[in-house]
C-alpha cells in the first residue's frame, strides 16, 4: 500500500479538497465527510453509475427515498428545504439536493474549469458544475445520517456565505 501525505497549500476546508482532488490520479474524484454522515458504500453506486455514463457528474441526494433525511432535526429541514427551493428559483437547477455535496467528478472536469478564484468555495462550484456549465448529472439516493459526535458547521452565516457564492459564480460565470 502505498500512502501519500498532500500538504494543503491555502487554509479552509475547500482547499483541502481542492489540493486533494488534483493530486488524485484516478478518473473520478470524491470526498466524503470525516463524520460519517454518508455511507461509504454510495461511493461504489456512484462509480457504478459514473461508469454507465462518462463524463457525468454523479451526485447523492437526500431526496429522492422517503426518510434518507429524516434523522435531522424538523428545523434544519424545514430550513434546508426552503434553501433548496430558493436555489431552484434562482438558477432553476435540477438537482433534487444541490446543497448535499456527496459527489463523484470525473477528474478531467478539474482541468476543463479554472477553479483557481473558487478554491475557498471549491466544493460549492462542484456541486454547481452541472448548472453553471451545463454538464449532465445523474443521481442516487443516500440516506444521511446524524453525526455522533461534534457539531455541525451549518449555520445561518453558512447559508448566508453559500448564497453569496451562489450570485458571486453566477455573475462571474452566467447561467450557461
Amino acid at each position: 500500500m502505498k500512502i501519500e501525505v498532500i500538504r494543503q497549500k491555502r487554509p479552509g476546508i475547500g482547499a483541502a479538497v481542492y489540493d486533494g482532488f488534483y493530486a488524485a490520479t484516478g478518473d473520478y474524484v470524491t470526498a466524503i465527510g470525516a463524520d460519517m454522515e454518508n455511507d461509504p458504500r454510495d461511493i461504489a453506486a456512484m462509480i457504478a453509475m459514473a461508469k454507465l455514463h462518462p463524463g457525468a457528474v454523479v451526485t447523492a441526494s437526500r431526496r429522492l427515498r422517503r426518510g434518507d433525511f429524516s434523522e435531522y432535526p424538523a428545523v434544519k429541514r424545514f430550513f434546508n428545504i426552503a434553501f433548496q427551493t430558493l436555489l431552484r428559483l434562482l438558477i432553476h437547477t435540477k438537482q433534487s439536493d444541490i446543497t448535499y455535496m456527496f459527489q463523484c467528478t470525473p477528474k478531467e472536469l478539474l482541468y476543463r474549469y479554472d477553479f483557481s478564484d473558487s478554491v475557498d468555495t471549491f466544493i460549492l462550484a462542484l456541486a454547481l458544475l452541472p448548472e453553471i456549465y451545463d454538464i449532465p448529472f445523474y443521481e442516487i439516493p443516500s440516506k444521511v445520517s446524524m453525526r455522533q459526535h461534534g457539531q455541525s458547521h451549518l449555520t445561518v452565516q453558512y447559508y448566508a456565505g453559500f448564497l453569496r457564492e451562489v450570485f458571486r459564480m453566477i455573475g462571474r460565470h452566467g447561467k450557461r
